[in-house]
């Protein structure tokens, strides 16, 4: 009985995943393949070359499917597929992805051959009053999005997942982060579907969120210049992990940079450090909260107007905007409307 498999390569950006059909992991020039639940259509060798796609399925809750599962791809993501059938390997497809179509079980990558990609001469702009840049997209908008991150902690989460309660966000405006992204501590990004308060709306569920969240406050805990650290004399800090968000508040004389979101560096019962410059050490007295929560960050959301890319939300980026404000609205020669 002949034996067949595929080998799958997906790039995208900076990650690399090698993937296999078979039951077994693969090496084959160099690279490891590890199963997983993913699959290939039939190929379609029309003499046509727009028309040389394939689509590829893997499982919805599969982290290369969540990786691609994002509002935008800033870049075009790489697929190879090699078919090896008793123990022959022969590459047969090299393209990109063009579409993703996510259904109930599975994610669907609808991919175009290397070949169609490159005779694709692609969109041409077209005219609008509002932005038509991908928000923080490297080309266009030239925002870089982690210099408007700001670090968040999940305190609760709805039954469906959709809905995420972050205090952080309640320090702007309902609207603040609508169509912007919330990134989980994985990496995996999620569109902003609605923000009101401390209420945040995602599309899609992620994996690594658990709503569940700790808070301990005492009049025990100190500030400490030196080290950046916050200590408790009652040994009753929660213990983190190196990375994680941690939200601190009640601080009166520490110029409160303490009052905030921060990064861990170090944790454990009696001491805390964190990524943040202490100014001034504070004694204890004062009731300082410590609550802790899934670790996310919140990038604000666009809504493509003149106005908003010009404000001090995104730092005046004028020079980008991708619209044109001023066109007017009929022909100036022969009086028609501009669509």
């Amino acid at each position: 009985m002949s034996s067949y498999r595929e080998l799958f390569r997906i790039a995208y950006r900076d990650d690399v995943w090698f993937l296999t059909s078979g039951n077994g992991f693969v090496t084959y020039n160099g690279d490891t393949y590890q199963p997983a639940p993913i699959g290939m259509g039939s190929l379609d060798y029309s003499s046509k070359v727009p028309k040389n796609n394939v689509d590829i399925g893997i499982d919805l809750q599969h982290v290369v499917a969540q990786a691609l599962l994002i509002p935008y791809m800033d870049g075009a993501a790489s697929v190879t597929v090699f078919t090896q059938v008793d123990g022959v390997t022969e590459q047969a497809f090299k393209g990109v992805v063009k579409s993703r179509q996510p259904n109930p079980d599975k994610l669907v990558l609808r991919c175009e051959n290397s070949f169609a990609a490159m005779r694709d001469p692609g969109l041409k702009r077209r005219t609008s009053r509002n932005c038509t840049h991908t928000h923080y997209s490297t080309r266009g908008c030239k925002m870089n999005a982690e210099d408007f991150a700001v670090l968040a902690v999940v305190t609760a989460l709805s039954s469906t997942g959709f809905v995420a309660t972050v205090p952080e966000a309640a320090n702007q405006a309902d609207g603040w982060y609508l169509a912007g992204m919330l990134r989980a501590s994985d990496g995996i990004l999620r569109y902003i579907s609605s923000h009101t308060g401390d209420q945040v709306g995602i599309l899609g569920s992620l994996p690594s969120l658990t709503g569940v969240s700790t808070s301990y406050t005492a009049t025990t805990i100190t500030a400490q210049a030196s080290d950046n650290s916050i200590n408790d004399s009652a040994n009753g800090l929660p213990v983190l992990t190196t990375g994680d968000h941690v939200a601190i508040s009640g601080f009166t004389d520490a110029e409160g940079e303490l009052n905030g979101v921060h990064i861990v560096v170090t944790s454990t019962a009696s001491k805390l450090v964190l990524a943040v410059s202490i100014t001034a050490d504070e004694a204890a007295g004062a009731s300082v909260t410590v609550t802790t929560g899934d670790s996310v960050k919140l990038y604000p959301g666009c809504d493509k107007l003149h106005t908003t890319c010009g404000s001090a939300k995104f730092n005046d980026n004028l020079d980008n905007f991708g619209g044109q404000p001023y066109r007017p609205k009929k022909n100036v020669l022969g009086g028609a409307s501009i669509a």
